[in-house]
């Protein structure tokens, strides 16, 4: 199909006069002169000329213009405004006494190259908005190409109309046309032996297409966002070889706090390291137990002790005060079995806290829990962006639709693999991160040697952030035949039989009970509001 270069001038005006020159250059583009002559007297007039043509597939072909100037027939520059409507390049010319504008512009990529010839279409006045009297065009070649070229010239419905030869050289031909209607197509063919005139690189030809099809850029600028996002806040990792093993728990944190910035979420684990720290801290007791009589819990109870008034709780923090509020009501033991049907309206207020608090602490610049609806919103304002654009005029989506559906897949694509391990985490937050990690490195690695070597009293205060973190079992078998004695805040069926591996396996179904309990909610409550795991 060939590459129609269709010149498409609108005027609000008939013109008395209309001649083109077409002056082809050796690198293939050509330099048009138009005279444009108004019958009567205007303001202004609107011309316009395409910048790109649709192909097949909605694949744009590109048309390289531009506007080298605008004046008088005497030279005057005339001021005008120069807009890009979709596939149009329009300028709107100020004319007020103005009797001939003289119009110069370039095109770039004015010639279509094939194996046999390369060829030049031109349609002067296409889609005119008035009638057009004393039409010429004008089209000359390099020198070197005088007697090679051929050309001829055709009006839609009047046939071929003869070409004349230029007393001004061999190198120039011109056509002339007495009247155009609206509706008149005049064409003007010109085919030269292929060869003479340099094709474009294929660089220059990329960037053309680009240039027609600009929409193929935004799976590259949202690849370069996201890249720069990932090197801005880091990519949370379960493994990387630049993480250094830590011996203490993270300073200032609470095993909750640990539990959440590890998975950006609050777990039931979470919440039953809480309840083990508040114990190792002597603020509750642990006791093994039975269900109370006609209590559906299956497996083993425990039973909770408050040793410290509300009056001493000001020190803690106010996810821990609002576990020990909840977990007692102003009663001084609880059993864990009965916390079913009740605590599950305390794990929004407990997320709502630790997201606050670590935002406080600078580890988040936004809740966590908000973050995946912040994603959707910045969805919805990237998709506001494209409406405007093509309300706007700016960019045509709709021309350009197979383009468009590839480019958004493509995009979205992206956004899913590079962003779905993306965090709300700050810098700080991100470095608190691989502290974390390289204390649960260490709680999943340590060796009895190592352990021979640091306090005995490391096993309780790490014991939470162990629960926390998931590697409690290890933790507990690790310190296996040494000696530890029963810890006092909790009160085994068994205390001489008591080693950690033991305590171990106690915990663990501590933390599994006290996860059911936490999923045991009234008919109707959301599973939303239930801690990740707790199911």
């Amino acid at each position: 199909m060939l590459f129609l270069l269709i010149q498409a001038a609108h005027a609000g005006v008939d013109l008395s006069a209309f001649d083109t020159v077409l002056g082809i250059q050796r690198n293939g583009s050509i330099v048009v002169v138009e005279h444009l002559t108004p019958s009567e007297p205007s303001s202004h007039f609107i011309w316009s000329t395409p910048a790109e043509y649709p192909g097949a597939w909605s694949i744009h072909q590109p048309r390289v213009v531009d506007i080298l100037q605008v004046t008088t027939a005497d030279g005057r520059l005339i001021h005008y405004k120069a807009k890009r409507r979709e596939t149009k390049l329009e300028l709107d010319i100020e004319t007020p006494g103005v009797s001939e504008v003289r119009l110069v512009y370039a095109i770039r990529n004015a010639i279509e190259f094939h194996a046999e010839d390369d060829r030049l279409l031109w349609n002067p006045g296409e889609d005119w908005r008035g009638n057009a009297s004393n039409v010429t065009v004008f089209v000359q070649v390099p020198p070197e190409m005088a007697g090679s070229f051929s050309a001829q010239g055709y009006v839609g419905g009047r046939g071929v109309f003869p070409v004349r030869e230029s007393s001004a050289g061999p190198d120039r031909v011109w056509f002339s046309v007495s009247q155009l209607g609206p509706h008149d197509h005049l064409l003007i063919d010109v085919a030269i032996p292929h060869g003479i005139i340099a094709a474009p690189p294929a660089w220059q030809r990329v960037v053309w297409f680009v240039r027609a099809n600009t929409i193929v850029l935004l799976p590259l600028i949202v690849l370069a966002v996201m890249m720069v996002l990932r090197w801005i806040k880091g990519v949370p990792e379960e493994r990387s070889e630049s993480i250094v093993a830590r011996y203490e728990p993270p300073a200032g944190l609470t095993p909750a706090e640990v539990g959440l910035l590890i998975d950006d979420s609050l777990d039931a684990r979470d919440i039953t390291a809480t309840l083990i720290d508040l114990a190792v801290r002597k603020y509750i007791r642990l006791e093994q137990g039975t269900p109370d009589q006609g209590v559906e819990f299956a497996g083993q109870d425990f039973v909770l002790r408050l040793l410290r008034p509300m009056e001493e709780w000001k020190d803690l923090a106010p996810h821990e005060q609002t576990v020990l509020f909840h977990t007692f009501y102003g009663g001084q033991w609880t059993k864990l079995s009965s916390l079913s049907l009740r605590f599950y309206s305390v794990v929004p207020a407990l997320q709502a806290q630790l997201g606050a608090r670590l935002r406080l602490k600078g580890f988040y610049w936004i809740d966590p829990q908000t973050a995946p609806w912040l994603r959707l919103f910045n969805v919805l304002v990237l998709c506001a962006i494209l409406y405007a654009v093509q309300w706007f005029g700016l960019f045509s989506f709709g021309d350009s639709w197979l383009l468009s559906l590839i480019a958004i897949v493509v995009s979205a694509g992206i956004v899913h693999l590079l962003g779905r391990n993306l965090t709300a985490k700050t810098m700080k937050g991100m470095r608190a991160y691989r502290e974390i990690q390289g204390f649960r490195d260490f709680l999943n690695t340590v060796d009895r040697d190592r352990l021979e070597r640091l306090p005995a009293e490391l096993f309780e205060r790490c014991l939470p952030y162990a629960m926390a973190l998931g590697v409690e079992h290890h933790w507990a078998d690790a310190f296996c035949g040494m000696a530890i004695g029963p810890p006092d805040w909790f009160d085994s069926e068994r205390p001489e039989l008591f080693n950690t591996a033991r305590l171990g396996r106690v915990l663990d179904l501590f933390s599994r009970q006290t996860a059911v309990t936490l999923s045991v909610r009234p008919r109707g409550v959301p599973a939303a509001n239930m801690p990740r795991n707790a199911e």
